[in-house]
Formats: structure tokens, C-alpha cells, sequence
């Protein structure tokens, strides 16, 4: 008969986050997180098809996480500078996060279309978050401004180079209210 497992993929996602925030994305080991697991390598592959997909679904878990609490954030905003500031503060934790992550796997081409893809979601749910930010506080801006301001913030969150501030006096010259 075989062995029942019960929460299996929770289990190695848990594993898996601890590996790669302890180790970095090069030290994250199957074999050990299929120890730590109690499950022979072969179930890990039945859950996740590759190492890449792995650490894809524990970034996507934490991301998820954090979105729920800038969401919260937004909703709860007194003005649209606070809810933007929810925003880059979310990017950056994540960024912070898992810059190790995103450094090793930006430089690999087979990453490149993955990547590019969940670049392309994170800005969609990021422009959806600060379009109704927009909308509202009463903001008149034209449709590209929310894309463009999403943009705008996952640069400054994920470059040190950029600060918030120096993020908002940009935004400022391109929001008019009514």
C-alpha cells in the first residue's frame, strides 16, 4: 500500500524558502530538501519539474503574501502618495528578498522568457493596484499613467540607486487632479 503524504508541496515550498534565502538559488539542493521532507527526490520532481521551478513557486508564494498586505495598504490609503508608497514598499521587500535570486537567473537566456512573463503580470496587477489608487482620490490621468507609474516603482524598488522620494517627485509632475 503505499505511503500517504499530507501537505507535501506546503512542506517543500517551507523547505525550499528556508534553502534559498539560507543559501542562495546556486545551494538549493533537491536531494537535501527531499531529506528535510521525509519524500524521496522523485516526489519533489512530481511537484516541481525543476529546480527553476521551484524556487519559482516559492518566490511566487512569498510574492503573493506581500501583494495581499499592499493591497490591504491601498485600500486603507488616506491619499495616493501613502498607497504608492504601500506599492514600492512591497516591491522592495521582495526585492530585497530575493536579489540573489533575480541577479542569477536575469543572466541566464532560458530565464529570459520566464522572467520576461512574470514581469509583464507583476505589472499588470501593480497597474490595477494604482489605477484605483487613481481613480479613487480623483486623479484625471491619461490610461498608460498606471503602467507607467508601475514601472516606474518596480525600478526604483529594485535598484538602490533610487530612493521613494526621488520617485514621487516624478510622479508628481505627471499627475493632474481634477
Amino acid at each position: 500500500m503505499p505511503k500517504i503524504l499530507s501537505d507535501v508541496e506546503k512542506r517543500l515550498l517551507e523547505a525550499a524558502r528556508a534553502e534559498l534565502l539560507q543559501n542562495g538559488p546556486d545551494g538549493l539542493n533537491i536531494r537535501d530538501i527531499a531529506k528535510k521532507c521525509r519524500i524521496s527526490v522523485g516526489t519533489v520532481y512530481n511537484y516541481f519539474p525543476s529546480k527553476e521551478m521551484l524556487t519559482a513557486h516559492v518566490m511566487v508564494a512569498d510574492w503573493n503574501a506581500i501583494l495581499s498586505r499592499v493591497e490591504d495598504s491601498c485600500e486603507n490609503a488616506a491619499c495616493v502618495e501613502d498607497g504608492l508608497k504601500a506599492v514600492y514598499n512591497g516591491l522592495k521587500e521582495f526585492a530585497d528578498i530575493y536579489i540573489t535570486v533575480r541577479d542569477r537567473y536575469s543572466k541566464e537566456s532560458a530565464s529570459i522568457h520566464f522572467f520576461y512573463s512574470r514581469h509583464q503580470r507583476l505589472v499588470a496587477q501593480l497597474s490595477g493596484l494604482i489605477e484605483s489608487l487613481l481613480i479613487r482620490f480623483g486623479y484625471d490621468a491619461p490610461a498608460f499613467l498606471a503602467k507607467f507609474t508601475a514601472e516606474t516603482i518596480l525600478t526604483a524598488a529594485s535598484d538602490t540607486k533610487y530612493d521613494f522620494s526621488e520617485y514621487l517627485a516624478l510622479t508628481r509632475l505627471t499627475l493632474e487632479k481634477r
